[in-house]
């Protein structure tokens, strides 16, 4: 029992001799820096890394000295897993660098979702992405405001206090959003001839979640043609190649989901008369420059 206890007080006296340490030398310590040399005093045991390559860790009392050789700007990360990552650009010159850091604590958040990809926003600004529960979010101390959001699903909104080396589990439920859907084209009139500029129709489709699409194409109240592909929450586009045949076509787009059904439609018109000889002058044009390069080099 007495040896337990005097290992407890040796190790309770180390800690506070080094964190003394490390404060007294930020604070008030003075070095000789020898040239092309870099300093680094910070906590102990940081991993260091220079340029991307691993360098070493600080010692007992926060400090790590680098040589260079010569002068030139250098990338410094550290990093541990219970601070938040520092980065900075440094020049080390002839006179040497003494670059002092107190790094801000961290913990971290792990996430228990019923859905995944979880896009976190803390105190909002975008943070970071937890692709499943095994991922963890290195988060400073304090309070936050936590927003988590998943891609056709609605935000979960949470007030989080993070304390040092603490791991917060976060549980999250995700509702899907309402199904809609809305349409947007950038013309309403192509010529599917061949003549290379419009050439196919592309519509957008926005949707809020998760959905199956459908699109029904027709032609004086006759359906031509059909397609159906699963759609994703936000920007769907849909190509088509068109029907060579002139006239207006009504294009009906139906978005469902297990519960929703949203339909919605627009018009748009193929004028196969529509030549441009956009392909002919892009053709001859290529040729005459590549013509002109040849005879440069031939000349």
């Amino acid at each position: 029992m007495r040896k337990t206890l005097i290992c407890v007080f040796l190790v309770f006296g180390l800690v506070i001799f080094s964190e003394f340490s490390i404060n007294f030398g930020i604070m008030f310590g003075n070095y000789d820096v020898e040239p092309y040399t870099l300093i680094l005093i910070t906590e102990p045991f940081l991993d260091v890394y220079i340029d991307g390559d691993y360098i070493g860790q600080t010692d007992i009392f926060g400090q790590l000295e680098i040589s260079f050789g010569r002068e030139g700007y250098h990338f410094v990360e550290i990093k541990s897993d219970s601070y938040m990552v520092i980065s900075k650009n440094v020049f080390i010159s002839a006179n040497g660098v003494i670059l002092k850091i107190r790094p801000q604590k961290a913990g971290s958040i792990v996430i228990f979702s019923n859905v995944y990809p979880v896009n976190v926003y803390i105190d909002n600004a975008f943070y970071g992405v937890v692709k499943d529960k095994k991922d963890e979010l290195k988060i400073p101390i304090g309070a936050h405001k936590l927003k988590f959001l998943s891609p056709g699903y609605k935000v979960i909104e949470k007030d989080i206090l993070i304390s040092f080396k603490e791991k917060v589990p976060v549980e999250l439920n995700f509702h899907k959003k309402n199904l809609d859907l809305y349409l947007r084209n950038s013309y309403d009139e192509f010529s599917p001839n061949g003549d290379w500029y419009r050439d196919k129709w592309d519509l957008e489709i926005f949707l809020t979640t998760f959905a199956t699409i459908t699109i029904d194409i027709f032609s004086e109240n006759e359906k031509v043609e059909s397609y159906r592909f699963s759609g994703v929450p936000g920007e769907n586009i849909f190509k088509w190649n068109g029907i060579k045949k002139t006239g207006e076509y009504l294009v009906v787009v139906t978005a469902y989901n297990e519960s929703e059904k949203v339909m919605k439609d627009t018009n748009v018109k193929i004028n196969m008369e529509k030549y441009t000889y956009l392909k002919e002058i892009t053709i001859l044009s290529l040729f005459v420059i590549f013509s002109g390069i040849v005879y440069v080099i031939l000349k």
